[in-house]
């Protein structure tokens, strides 16, 4: 029986630090240093020119990612011609998408995005400080190990550069850190639905009268509340399963009920922590929130946690869509990447740089070809 992969990363900024190691994104010195040692160049996106080094370097990291987390089910041959999606080419066919190539792929994407934020740190205020610099020589170190398999001169690869392009992907992530750190409003929704979805997946309104015991319901509660009552526990208690951490910024303000984003914007303008909503009715049903401030304990708990780095990524998402925009409409990867250099890069070379390291499979779906940025993701980036 074929074992199920479980994609080891999503496309975002944590792409290669969550291997331990690194990323990049262009600069004058590097740029530089790769145009002397007569690189070839791979694409260039925002201005920025990425040369085939680079993106080995990206490639083969996430390569090791997955040859180390499956050493135990595939040898490296098996695994990266495994079957994940299929396509439509221009004639019409089916083409099958392997693994190989979905993460070639997802490598073109982290690159760009890893650019584009680098080039973005100044009009961001954020810059590598001194401290950043601690432990990065072991950082440097681990990485130039776990490539010790690899001939890196051929490739191009160099401490140096190892170096630089893991400098460039920390400061990426203080842009992310920084474009996430937008106004977000927690709320706790103690929900009181007003309608069901049927078995076809259709909307069908509770009667008049099994409306009026869901508002009593709702009154009970606020009752509760005011007297002292913890939200969450009354959720449970009153079998209110839609109820939730709500999070709200102006990425998503639109994706909810105008009742309930005027409910939370009331409460976190009077800014006291723990303050309770009159009950709000919408299209949904009757709502209490709760205002939740980041020094509310239940601020800390993981449920929330989720739902605030949630929202952060909508706001990077919202973002970096803008700064994206018009370069993705003009965007062909197909002529916009060097494809005959690119295929030179290739997982199908023998190599097993964890023959003896099985990692244990802990289960999961094929993966696919959809991945949400991670932010200090993604990433998996990211979705």
């Amino acid at each position: 029986m074929k074992k199920a992969i479980k994609r080891c990363v999503a496309i975002g900024i944590s792409l290669v630090l969550a291997a331990g190691v690194l990323a990049g994104c262009g600069g004058k010195k590097q740029t530089a240093q790769l145009e002397a040692n007569e690189q070839p160049l791979l694409f260039t996106y925002d201005n920025t020119d990425v040369y085939l080094n680079e993106a080995w370097l990206y490639a083969t990291m996430q390569r090791l990612t997955y040859e180390q987390q499956y050493s135990s089910q595939y040898s490296p041959e098996e695994l990266w011609v495994q079957q994940v999606d299929e396509e439509t080419d221009d004639d019409g066919n089916k083409v099958p998408v392997t693994l190989e190539d979905m993460v070639k792929r997802e490598v073109i994407e982290q690159i760009k995005m890893t650019k584009v934020m680098c080039n973005r740190a100044d009009e961001m205020g954020v810059s590598i400080e001194e401290e950043d610099r601690t432990g990065m020589d072991g950082y440097v170190d681990a990485a130039m190990n776990n490539l010790k398999a690899f001939d890196l001169e051929a490739h191009g690869v160099t401490r140096d550069l190892v170096q630089s392009v893991y400098e460039q992907q920390l400061l990426a992530q203080k842009v992310f850190e920084k474009v996430g750190d937008g106004e977000i409003n927690l709320t706790y929704n103690l929900l009181f639905e007003t309608f069901e979805t049927t078995d076809e997946g259709e909307r069908k309104d509770f009667s008049d009268k099994k409306k009026a015991r869901q508002k009593e319901k709702a009154e009970k509660a606020l009752r509760e509340l005011q007297n002292g009552a913890d939200i969450v526990e009354l959720a449970e208690k009153m079998n209110a399963d839609k109820s939730s951490y709500v999070a709200i910024s102006e990425a998503t303000r639109s994706n909810y009920a105008t009742e309930y984003v005027e409910a939370a914007d009331a409460l976190q303008k009077a800014g006291k922590d723990g303050a309770i909503s009159p009950i709000t009715e919408s299209d949904f049903g009757y709502h209490i929130l709760m205002y939740i401030s980041p020094e509310n304990e239940k601020y800390k708990s993981e449920e929330a946690g989720n739902v605030v780095s949630s929202e952060q990524q909508n706001l990077f998402s919202s973002q970096y869509d803008k700064w994206t925009k018009s370069m993705e409409e003009a965007w062909d990867a197909e002529k916009d990447v060097n494809q005959e250099e690119w295929s030179k890069v290739t997982f199908l070379d023998g190599i097993n740089a964890f023959p003896d390291n099985a990692a244990e499979d802990d289960g999961g779906s094929a993966p696919s070809d959809t991945a949400e940025p991670q932010g200090t993701e993604g990433s998996e980036t990211q979705e």
